[in-house]
């Protein structure tokens, strides 16, 4: 006689349930925390071939959007000096022998903005009208082609001329001709803004998205009414709100400049870091000599809470892996490699992550059936099968190196094990139930990763599940409940939609 489940499982949640109020009423953690703000680690990497070197790197600097918590330089041997130019400029120069790399790294803090900037900071704005690096001609005819226009229109006047300059008076397209040519379109707009005696300058931005570049894209902001205003001259947007953008530097120069004897390469980093309210918890959790907050995971080194950040969300990801094979139907190949998969997604991200699983899905079913003429036994097969897809796996990351994706780096934290198990099943799936069967049962195993994936990806339930450990008991309570489920399953009813219709 099989027994009822339902008092464990609702003792489970109970348990969850309150041990969480409990805890967020000795420690005083908030019983829904937030996630504020955005913390992001920004790495730039300057390498060079020259015995010898002087450059000037232009460094990120705090604005109504963003906030720089922490910066670090790794230069070697090389002299490392700051400075500071009025305007908000900020310049980083490395000079000396003995190193042909130096790098630099910021922790910076990005907040959602409004729909425009907020009031100016720091230098008078009044330093961005100076004219004095334009030929007075090419001011003189931007000016001239502003005459007559409202002012409350220049703005938009000058982001829709320097979008186009084509549509210039013949005369006055010959004389900016030479200036514009060798300038970009923020530039110009900067320069036309200027002309018509408005605050203006270039910003060199970034997207917000992780990844290495190796250029800035180029925009610009006007002072109107009390407020910078930004511009996307390329795209003709007037005004746009600076969100989803991290300000690299203000001016026209890009990352890195002023290279004295050779050609040097640099490229940007850009990754997110979860932080907010992890420091203001520890710090909380730390002044606290209850019970509850001297067994806090908060009270575990870093490198551990790092860990346990993305751990304590495995178990939601094996309810999830449980409610897709048993209520929706989907065959993957083994119960808990979708997790393992999902977490080595976290290196490579989920397109780059999928694109490889399939790939070696694939490679290895071809050497699978080149080795299956040659009778080998389970072992020593198995064995061949684990050489040639690290091996592949090692190929794929020079190859994407060079090709610049830099993600595909990560590949090494795939289960390479399980990899290879999982070729064993993928050919014998095929010679049992054809290829089109083991493609669908990839093409399951890969969609629940990438589902198990968005789940431990999410910051704000790292956060929840950390601060409150006791909601595990929530989660074993839901995996035992659909432990007993005896339905059908929705694929089933969708298999079998024909008996059900009238004979």
């Amino acid at each position: 006689m099989r027994r009822s489940v339902l008092p464990l499982v609702l003792a489970l949640i109970g348990l969850g349930l309150v041990g969480t109020m409990v805890r967020s009423w000795v420690i005083g953690y908030p019983l829904v925390p937030r996630v504020s703000e955005r913390i992001w680690l920004a790495r730039l990497t300057a390498e060079w071939e020259a015995p010898s070197i002087a450059l000037e790197v232009a460094l990120p600097r705090e604005t109504d959007t963003q906030t720089i918590r922490d910066e670090r330089f790794v230069s070697g041997p090389l002299e490392t000096t700051i400075r500071s130019e009025i305007g908000e400029l900020r310049w980083l120069r490395w000079i000396g022998t003995g190193a042909q790399t130096a790098s630099y790294e910021a922790d910076i803090a990005v907040r959602r903005p409004g729909a425009a900037r907020g009031p100016a900071a720091g230098p008078d704005p009044a330093r961005w009208r100076q004219t004095a690096e334009y030929p007075a001609v090419v001011l003189a005819a931007m000016a001239r082609l502003l005459e007559g226009v409202p002012a409350a229109e220049v703005p938009r006047r000058c982001v829709d001329l320097a979008a186009d300059p084509a549509t210039l008076p013949a005369v006055l397209a010959d004389r900016l001709q030479p200036i514009t040519d060798g300038i970009p379109l923020a530039e110009t707009l900067v320069l036309c803004w200027r002309a018509a005696g408005l605050p203006a300058r270039s910003l060199q931005v970034l997207p917000l998205r992780s990844g290495f570049y190796r250029r800035t894209e180029a925009l610009a902001e006007v002072f109107v009414q009390g407020r910078w205003l930004l511009a996307d001259p390329t795209r003709r947007l007037f005004p746009i709100t600076p969100q989803g953008r991290l300000v690299w530097a203000i001016g026209a120069a890009p990352g890195v400049v002023g290279a004295s004897s050779a050609p040097v390469s640099w490229q940007i980093e850009l990754k997110p870091r979860p932080l907010t309210h992890w420091t203001e918890f520890a710090q909380q959790t730390a002044s606290q000599a209850s019970f509850l907050a001297r067994w806090s995971l908060f009270s575990l080194p870093p490198n551990a809470q790092e860990v346990f950040r993305v751990l304590l969300l495995v178990p939601i990801g094996a309810l999830i892996v449980a409610f897709l094979r048993n209520v929706v139907g989907l065959n993957t190949f083994g119960t808990f490699m979708p997790i393992l998969i999902a977490i080595a997604f976290r290196q490579t991200e989920l397109l780059t992550g999928l694109t490889l699983f399939f790939a070696v899905i694939l490679v290895g079913y071809g050497i699978r059936t080149g080795l299956d003429r040659f009778k080998l036994l389970l072992v020593p097969r198995l064995s061949v099968i684990l050489t040639f897809v690290v091996g592949s796996l090692a190929a794929m990351s020079i190859l994407a190196q060079r090709w610049g994706f830099h993600n595909v780096v990560g590949v090494g934290l795939l289960p390479i094990v399980i990899l290879t198990m999982t070729i064993e099943r993928f050919f014998v799936t095929a010679e049992e139930s054809g290829p089109k069967a083991a493609l669908r049962m990839t093409t399951s195993t890969g969609a629940v990763a990438a589902v198990t994936f968005a789940i431990l990806s999410w910051e704000y339930l790292q956060l929840v599940f950390f601060t409150y450990p006791e909601l595990m008991l929530v989660i074993a309570g839901g995996q035992i409940a659909l432990g007993r489920y005896v339905g059908f399953r929705l694929s089933e009813l969708l298999r079998f939609r024909r008996l059900a219709e009238p004979s």
